[in-house]
């Protein structure tokens, strides 16, 4: 797991460090505060070695899809949107201090042709990105990502000495993929994993007996049984539901990353399921041996985490992270016990 990390030169923040992590981390705080950019940076720390994880963080923005006709959205990952700068990560894990240094690269296309960020002209086009990855043991890799007409082409120098932990990224706008969570969901019923997803959907919906993935015509679907007579679209359902799916199927599928990450994870969720929620995944996480990064603005969220957690209140800690009038991000944690006395003396920590 996890257990510390420190981003500089990322998105709008340019030195932080948060560490402590437990097996579910609950970020809390005001708009702009950073907490998307610490989440997008855990992802990155999960994948060390593949710099087009940065490129989905912009996906989850709604961002155009990065290629050479768009390179000015890369800028968006550099604190002060200045490619010039560096940015770095550094992460402890159990097994594991690394730090990973990414590089704007400009001009000429072609990752042999490649030129590096420092000391070149920004009046020449955005290229792609460079990014080094150095463990504490083993060798370093460098990954280059070169953008094409469409899309982008990756090269990597080093071979990964083991599997990364990778993650599973749910982010703030989206409510469901359908073609995702059909997958996802093939995958556990090939494992016959079914037993555990159904109990844990059972813990916000009741009446759900069974989810089937499917097709209609060429499209990916997800069939919900309520016991009646015929299946009803997962999508009819509502977003929050959808969402509490994809959560689920994310932990339980054995293809999944082992870092679930959530962007407002309390989006579309009514106050009566989400005690339930946290306990499914609080035991899903120590069944699958999953970490858990969330953030949520919900008072409600949050408080019904004390009860979640009460048998294993270590597994639990939340996180305020505030942003300063000169722009400095900083973070104050709570654990089970402080949370709960904020909470019995009505304090509002969000």
């Amino acid at each position: 797991m996890f257990r510390k990390l420190t981003i500089d030169g990322f998105r709008g923040i340019d030195d932080f460090s948060i560490g402590d992590f437990r097996r579910v981390n609950v970020f809390v705080g005001r708009n702009g505060a950073g907490k998307t950019s610490i989440l997008e940076a855990m992802a990155v720390a999960a994948a060390p070695a593949a710099p087009g994880g940065l490129l989905m963080a912009n996906t989850w923005r709604d961002m155009p899809p990065t290629s050479s006709g768009t390179w000015h959205s890369l800028s968006t990952l550099f604190s002060g949107m200045d490619p010039h700068g560096r940015m770095r990560f550094e992460y402890v894990a159990d097994d594991e201090t690394a730090s990973i240094e990414v590089d704007a690269v400009f001009g000429a296309s072609g990752t042999d042709q490649l030129e590096s960020g420092a000391g070149a002209g920004y009046e020449e086009a955005l290229r792609g990105l460079r990014m080094r990855y150095r463990p504490d043991k083993g060798e370093p890799i460098e990954s280059v990502l070169d953008l094409v007409e469409v899309g982008f082409q990756q090269t990597v120098k080093g071979k990964p000495p083991r599997r990364f932990a990778g993650s599973f990224f749910i982010h703030a706008r989206r409510a469901t993929s359908l073609g995702e969570t059909a997958s996802a969901l093939t995958t556990l019923y090939s494992n016959k994993c079914e037993g555990r997803f159904i109990d844990a959907i059972n813990k916000v919906d009741a009446r759900v007996q069974r989810l089937i993935p499917g097709t209609q015509g060429k499209q990916p679907t997800v069939l919900a049984d309520l016991g009646g007579a015929t299946l009803v679209p997962i999508s009819a359902l509502g977003d929050g539901f959808c969402r509490v799916a994809l959560m689920i199927t994310g932990m339980v599928s054995s293809d999944a990353g082992k870092l679930l990450i959530v962007d407002e994870i309390d989006s579309g969720l009514h106050r009566s399921v989400m005690r339930g929620l946290w306990t499914s995944i609080l035991e899903l996480s120590r069944q699958y041996d999953f970490q858990v990064f969330c953030s949520t603005h919900n008072e409600e969220m949050l408080r019904q985490t004390l009860p979640a957690f009460a048998d294993d209140p270590e597994a639990l800690q939340v996180y305020r992270i505030d942003r300063s009038a000169d722009g400095k991000v900083s973070q104050q944690p709570y654990d089970y016990a402080m949370l709960h006395d904020a909470e019995a003396a009505g304090m509002d920590i969000r």
